[in-house]
């Protein structure tokens, strides 16, 4: 999808980890480097504990969404997204 753009959009960086690595940095500007995009200066740390991958599969499993049972540190991330997809669509 992103080969096919006509012009540069910009892109958010979100990682799943709590320490992110420089090569895994080099290594998506590698594979991002003939698309038309453009890297936000913000990068979002998205981590997650091993307790918030067992409720994300449970949530799988039986098809619901639930906050119930993730981690304060998960749960905030996935608000800030939010807000940040809100405040993107009302401008």
């Amino acid at each position: 999808m992103l080969t096919q753009l006509g012009s540069p959009v910009n892109v958010t960086k979100v990682f799943f980890t709590k320490d992110m690595l420089s090569e895994e940095d080099e290594y998506l500007n590698f594979l991002s480097k003939n698309l038309k995009i453009k890297w936000n200066s913000e990068i979002i740390f998205f981590p997650f504990e091993q307790g918030d991958q067992n409720v994300i599969f449970g949530h799988q499993r039986v098809s619901k969404i639930c906050v119930k049972g993730l981690s304060v540190q998960y749960m905030d991330s996935l608000m800030f997204l939010c807000e940040e997809i809100t405040r993107v669509r009302t401008k």
